[in-house]
C-alpha cells in the first residue's frame, strides 16, 4: 500500500508539471485551435516547399528577427536556467506566459525529454500563432518524436516534411534549425549548403560551435 501511494504521488507530480509547462498557452490560445493549427500549418508547408525557390540548392543567411522579451521575461527566463526540472520549467512557463519565444522552445524540449509529445503540441501551436521561426522546427521534433524518424534525408535533393520543416525554420533565421540541417546537408554530400548553415547559426549563437 505505501509503495502504491508513492507511486500515485510521484504520477500527481508528472501531471501537475506537464500542466505547469502548457497551461499559460491556453490565456491566449483557445485548446480547440490547437489541433486546427498544426493541420493549417503542415498543409501550408506542403505548399511552401513545392515553390521552385524554396527548393534545397542554396542557403544564404537570414538572421532571427523577434522583439526582444520583456525584463520581466527575461528575468524569469535567466532564473529558471539556473535550475533544473520542475522549478525549471515553471519558470520556463512564467517566460513564455510573458512572451518570451526561447522559453516556450525550451518546454517543448523538455516534454519531448519525457516522451510526452503531446504536452508539446500546444506549445508548438502558440510558437506557430506568433510566427516564430522555431515553431516550425519544434514541430519537425514532434514529428520526430511521433514517429521514430531517424534523421536522414535523401540524396536526390529532396527534403521529406520533417527536413522541409527545419529548412523552413532555417531561412526564416532559426539557428538551431540551421546547426542541425547543417549535419543533414554534409550527410547528402551538399557540403557548400552545411557550411553556409553552419557558419550563419554559430554567428548567431556560439554554443551551437560542434
Amino acid at each position: 500500500m505505501v509503495v502504491f501511494a508513492q507511486n500515485a504521488s510521484a504520477d500527481d507530480d508528472w501531471w501537475q508539471n506537464q500542466h505547469a509547462r502548457t497551461d499559460w498557452v491556453f490565456k491566449t490560445l483557445k485548446d480547440s485551435d490547437v489541433a486546427s493549427t498544426l493541420d493549417r500549418v503542415l498543409k501550408e508547408q506542403e505548399r511552401w516547399a513545392n515553390l521552385p525557390e524554396n527548393a534545397p540548392t542554396k542557403f544564404s543567411c537570414t538572421k532571427l528577427e523577434l522583439p526582444p522579451p520583456s525584463p520581466a521575461a527575461l528575468s524569469a527566463f535567466n532564473q529558471a536556467s539556473m535550475t533544473r526540472g520542475p522549478e525549471a520549467d515553471r519558470g520556463y512557463a512564467k517566460a513564455a506566459s510573458l512572451g518570451y519565444w526561447r522559453a516556450a522552445a525550451r518546454l517543448v524540449n523538455s516534454s519531448l525529454e519525457d516522451e510526452y509529445w503531446e504536452g508539446a503540441v500546444p506549445i508548438v501551436a502558440w510558437l506557430l500563432v506568433h510566427h516564430v521561426p522555431a515553431g516550425y522546427n519544434k514541430l519537425a521534433d514532434v514529428l520526430e518524436a511521433r514517429s521514430g524518424y531517424d534523421g536522414d534525408a535523401p540524396s536526390d535533393g529532396t527534403l521529406d516534411t520533417i527536413e522541409s520543416l527545419r529548412w523552413r525554420a532555417a531561412r526564416e533565421g532559426d539557428p538551431v534549425a540551421q546547426a542541425q540541417l547543417a549535419d543533414v546537408f554534409d550527410k547528402i554530400k551538399k557540403p557548400a549548403i552545411a557550411a553556409s548553415l553552419r557558419a550563419c547559426a554559430t554567428e548567431q549563437n556560439p554554443d551551437l560551435t560542434h
